[in-house]
């Protein structure tokens, strides 16, 4: 009698922690597409089967287990990290190399070859009112695609502030939310396993626009250290970051990025990786390259100021006329990292007033804008022994370069985080058919130990109908 009462509670005991497996596969389907979500499976124990402590065998139900890899996670957060700056300065530095033109054709290129060929022109009849005319109206157009070229790096350089900004309030948002699980684990029992596809989801979104590390406490929370280093989650408080556009220097160069900790202290050296990443190293290199910075005024403006110097030294030096009128400057340039946006013709200086006769050692009627013509071959004023179309060249094919490079680096670390999603979707991730051949076997079983309940129940009936008294 006692032996099929206790079959009978171990069929009892076996159809309950079915029902349960039943219901982890349940979820396991439900959240198969849920952001973050890793499968899980219902552990199951034998009983021991020792009747004289009253053991009788049987299962029972353990612990929910989930099939998370950290050593995954780990993966594609880091593909993450390293896609998101890649992709990131693919977008940047394709914005900025449009902004040259190589052929010529267009833009400052076009207009230094211009500026040129009206020296040439003037040379060969200096005392031409129209070619003197073309020289003014030359000039002036280097001027404006000068101030053109400056004005399309400076608004990239706005727009990259702007894109900074908004990583960084994406950064500060992802860093509340993971606050708020870390709050509601410490205050629920049993929270952190409900909590875990939500605060995984929220890292894998963070490893996009930043480098970080996180350390999981023992009471279930999770910090997250920027470069392994700033808090930017711990327990339960935020320390937000923020953006500060340093003043310029002494050459009045474009404000530098810095990125702050919530106490005001600078960490972008930390920041290597993401988007955020991507945009402080185009702010602080690619366009500091360019437009300057406090040690340095940049190729652009370098390339105007030593151009426009030149011409305005050789106008200066000559004069206009055999009665020995003295020659102007043709551009008002500086020699800082404004070069570029400020250039304009000198308003004192009119076609009459271009001087082509050269004075020493003797005077010759076209000496002057026969210089400025050979300045387009001249390789002595600018870095690397370049002329001043050549140099300009030159930066165009390093930003070019550096675009398409940025470019198969970013299609790169996108295969990667394919492969190692796929890899963790292998290791935890839910499919679908092995849940169904899962929810077979268990639905198998729950009616084989239905029928042994039904059976025991039946024989114990009939049984107590044995010994009912007639």
């Amino acid at each position: 009698m006692s032996s099929l009462l206790n079959v009978l509670q171990n069929a009892s005991n076996a159809l309950d922690v079915f029902q349960q497996q039943i219901g982890v596969t349940q979820d396991n389907v439900v959240n198969a597409s849920t952001p973050g979500y890793a499968k899980q499976q219902l552990s199951v124990n034998a009983v021991a089967i020792q009747p004289s402590a009253g053991l009788y065998g049987g299962v029972q139900a353990g612990g929910i287990e989930s099939a998370r890899s950290q050593f995954a996670e780990s993966a594609v957060r880091d593909a993450l990290t390293q896609s998101g700056y890649q992709s990131e300065r693919s977008s940047v530095l394709s914005s900025i190399s449009s902004n040259f033109d190589v052929t010529g054709s267009s833009g400052l290129s076009s207009a230094i070859s211009g500026l040129f060929a009206a020296f040439s022109s003037w040379s060969e009849s200096p005392t031409d009112s129209t070619q003197r005319q073309n020289v003014i109206t030359a000039a002036q157009k280097f001027a404006s695609s000068a101030n053109l070229a400056a004005s399309q790096f400076a608004l990239n350089e706005t727009q990259l502030q702007q894109s900074a900004s908004s990583q960084i309030t994406a950064i500060n948002q992802l860093a509340t939310q993971i606050r708020d699980i870390n709050v509601s684990n410490q205050s629920t029992p049993g929270a952190a396993t409900s909590n875990d596809a939500e605060l995984n989801s929220a890292l894998e979104q963070l490893s996009e626009y930043v480098n970080y590390t996180t350390v999981t406490a023992s009471d279930g929370t999770t910090t997250v250290l920027l470069d392994g280093q700033t808090p930017l989650v711990s327990g339960s408080t935020v320390y937000p970051i923020s953006l500060s556009m340093v003043s310029a220097g002494t050459l009045n160069s474009p404000p530098q990025a810095e990125v702050l900790d919530a106490s005001g202290n600078p960490i972008t050296a930390q920041i290597t990786g993401g988007k955020l990443g991507g945009d402080l190293t185009a702010i602080n290199g690619d366009l500091t390259s360019i437009l300057g910075d406090s040690t340095q005024p940049g190729s652009l403006n370098t390339l105007v100021t030593k151009l426009a110097t030149a011409v305005n030294n050789l106008l200066t030096s000559g004069q206009v006329d055999t009665a020995g009128t003295p020659g102007v400057a043709l551009f008002t340039v500086t020699a800082d990292a404004t070069a570029a946006s400020t250039i304009a013709l000198n308003a004192a200086c009119t076609a009459d007033q271009l001087a082509a006769i050269q004075t020493t050692p003797s005077l010759v009627s076209n000496g002057i804008a026969n210089q400025l013509a050979a300045l387009a071959t001249d390789t002595s004023s600018m870095p690397g022994n370049q002329s001043f179309v050549d140099y300009y060249g030159s930066q165009a094919s390093a930003a070019g370069t550096a675009a398409n490079s940025a470019k198969t680096a970013a299609t790169r670390e996108a295969t990667l985080v394919s492969q190692a999603k796929s890899l963790r979707t292998q290791i935890s991730g839910v499919s679908l058919n092995e849940e169904a051949a899962a929810l077979v076997q268990i639905q198998q079983a729950y009616e084989a130990s239905s029928r042994v309940f039904s059976t025991v129940n039946q024989l114990l009936t009939d049984l107590m109908d044995a010994l009912a008294p007639v």
